[in-house]
């Protein structure tokens, strides 16, 4: 039997039903999701001489800007991006543009999070620099998810020079790279079928046809959509009791396999 025969090319209408496709050959992971993106941008500009806050004199500005903190509910964050890009001029070649930024909820000046400082080196009058930082260990994850801080969350922009003034455009990009929950939870399904087939609870021809029912039911399930997702589990498992019931599938493998679905279900939807 073909690929093309077991799931017709009409099923195949974005990167879910493709993937329940390969995992029948047995290389299709949760790993392999195709992401989702949250972009959010924030504009920096002004132009600024040196001056005078509480006795430290340079040429300084900084704002806050309300950013909206990763949102649980969309689904596994896999990485953040901050990716800045700065356009600008010093009227003194004879020293730096510090450069300092953060995103943080609460309102501690004195204790950002995920702050970072750099320096734009002395060269010609006009520059353009740009400066990329990429979070994507457990570690740096858990920053941007738990913070015992509350809301709102504030991004921090602020550039510094001592003796002369300074003109600075910055834009800034904040990039939540995630695994959106209807995704996971499809893949949790297909894998459950495929792990059940793997261990001789499920023939090979029966697995096939749970993987086609599930392509059918969750295939063109919107990605921002999680009650799509959730009422498709509820099909599934109703479809599968009913191929148990007409002997299209072994009973006692219909219901193992409907009670791990019901307990995905509870877990993923039932908040």
């Amino acid at each position: 039997m073909t690929l093309r025969q077991l799931f017709p090319a009409s099923a195949f209408s974005n990167h879910l039903a493709a993937c329940l496709c390969a995992a029948v050959l047995g290389f299709c992971s949760i790993g392999l999701v195709q992401a989702s993106e949250k972009t959010q941008t924030f504009a920096s500009e002004w132009t600024v001489g040196p001056w005078t806050y509480y006795g430290d004199t340079a040429a300084m500005d900084w704002h806050y800007i309300k950013y909206e903190p990763w949102d649980r509910t969309l689904g596994e964050l896999r990485e953040v991006r901050v990716y800045t890009e700065i356009l600008g001029e010093h009227e003194s070649r004879a020293e730096d543009v510090r450069i300092r930024s953060a995103f943080f909820n609460g309102w501690s000046p004195a204790d950002y999070q995920l702050a970072t400082h750099s320096y734009i080196p002395v060269g010609d009058k006009e520059f353009l620099t740009s400066m990329s930082y990429v979070y994507d260990s457990p570690e740096e994850i858990d920053q941007w998810i738990n913070s015992d801080k509350a809301p709102p969350g504030h991004f921090y922009f602020e550039s510094r020079t001592i003796k002369a003034g300074h003109t600075i455009s910055a834009v800034t990009t904040l990039t939540y790279v995630y695994d959106a929950v209807p995704d996971l939870l499809v893949l949790e399904l297909a894998e459950l079928v495929l792990n059940y087939e793997e261990s001789s609870v499920l023939s090979v021809d029966t697995s096939n046809l749970l993987l086609r029912n599930l392509d059918q039911v969750m295939a063109h399930i919107d990605q921002n959509d999680m009650q799509q997702a959730c009422d498709g589990i509820i099909t599934f498992n109703r479809a599968t009791e009913k191929s148990a019931d007409t002997g299209g599938i072994e009973v006692g493998a219909s219901m193992l396999l409907v009670a791990e679905a019901d307990q995905i279900w509870a877990e993923l939807c039932s908040s």
